[in-house]
């Protein structure tokens, strides 16, 4: 049985954790008019409830390689490749897909040998998998990192970004030289994000005044980025949707800019291939295909002349629509011209922000 949707309030101290995922409640109480126990109280309850988590991971380095990987399976085999792929430290995300592909990778490998031994023999090693398209990436214009739940008006998010800012530096300040991130600190906090002192010191049987320095070092080392994130279907845009699109060269900048900027994109992916964009939108509703077809790619702007890679309806529209779960939205009762209403707003907002 699926959890209720976070309240309003749940939703606003999310949003400030996506932009300060280590903020101290006492500094968090005033800019959102809270007790700083009630807000520890509320992010307790939506922890346990699986509604919202933070973890750290590293920054990918300059020798790091990533792709988008395009994979079709035998009939009937997409669970047992689902299970095989979620095993490996590599894939970072897998999306169930419409269309010309069964899934859609996120791929992530510390450098070009470890990336075309697992592209080339791992994925395409695995005996239920008759495809493997892969989309090395150039350039991550916007990461799921970015992407805010706008719950939040634009003063409460700018007053938490300075007291980040103003943290940062007073970390920095503490040490002569720069510190050194400890293995054992990042392990519990890609764990939980916002462990604090006394986490880190039954975690590693250390005194607490011992666990705050090395705990600080860790921080204030940089090695790592914080992230906090929560079910897609809580969100307010519960499907998943990736757009292939070709741009020319020259308004590459402004084209993906203007993509990082609206609001139902987590993801703008510069890529090699026959796509110059890779983009996941998030949509209000699930889509349907009965009889309903896009409008062709002529009315996409000079920016975006053509997409490519489409659903089943049209090979100018949208791509990777997630068919694993049904709308979860109680308003739309399944109504099949509301789903396509959202999904066309969706693509709307998409063209509307190319054409800028």
């Amino acid at each position: 049985m699926q959890e209720k949707t976070p309240t309003e309030d749940e939703l606003r101290l999310i949003h400030a954790l996506q932009v300060w995922p280590r903020v101290p409640w006492s500094q968090l109480g005033p800019i959102l008019g809270a007790d700083p126990v009630t807000l520890a109280r509320r992010w307790s309850a939506l922890s346990e409830r699986g509604m919202a988590w933070v973890t750290a991971q590293p920054p990918m380095s300059d020798a790091a390689r990533g792709a988008i990987v395009e994979v079709e399976c035998v009939a009937g085999s997409i669970d047992a490749v689902i299970t095989e792929l979620s095993q490996d430290t590599e894939c970072m995300s897998v999306d169930v897909a419409s269309g010309g592909r069964d899934l859609i990778l996120t791929v992530g490998c510390p450098d070009p040998t470890a990336f075309n031994r697992y592209v080339v023999s791992r994925v395409s090693g695995i005996p239920d998998v008759r495809t493997v398209r892969t989309h090395p990436v150039i350039t991550a214009i916007s990461g799921a990192s970015q992407w805010r739940l706008r719950a939040l008006d634009a003063d409460e998010s700018s007053a938490i970004d300075a007291a980040r800012r103003r943290d940062a530096a007073r970390l920095s300040a503490m040490f002569a030289r720069p510190p050194v991130a400890e293995r054992d600190i990042i392990s519990i906090l890609s764990r939980d994000g916002r462990a604090n002192t006394r986490t880190v010191a039954e975690a590693l049987g250390t005194s607490t005044r011992r666990a705050r320095e090395r705990l600080s070092a860790t921080l204030a080392s940089g090695a790592f980025e914080f992230r906090t994130d929560m079910p897609r279907w809580a969100s307010g845009y519960p499907v998943c949707a990736w757009y292939f699109l070709r741009v020319p060269a020259a308004q590459m900048a402004r084209v993906g800019a203007n993509l990082s900027g609206l609001p139902a994109v987590r993801t703008v992916l510069s890529v090699a291939g026959p796509a110059i964009f890779w983009c996941r939108c998030g949509c209000a509703h699930s889509p349907t295909w009965k009889g309903s077809k896009p409008s062709s790619s002529r009315n996409w702007p000079r920016s975006a002349s053509s997409t490519a890679a489409s659903s089943s309806a049209s090979a100018n529209a949208w791509a990777g629509c997630s068919t694993r779960t049904s709308c979860p939205c109680r308003s739309c009762r399944g109504r099949e011209r509301l789903h396509d209403r959202a999904h066309i707003r969706c693509r709307r907002e998409l063209i509307a922000g190319l054409a800028r």
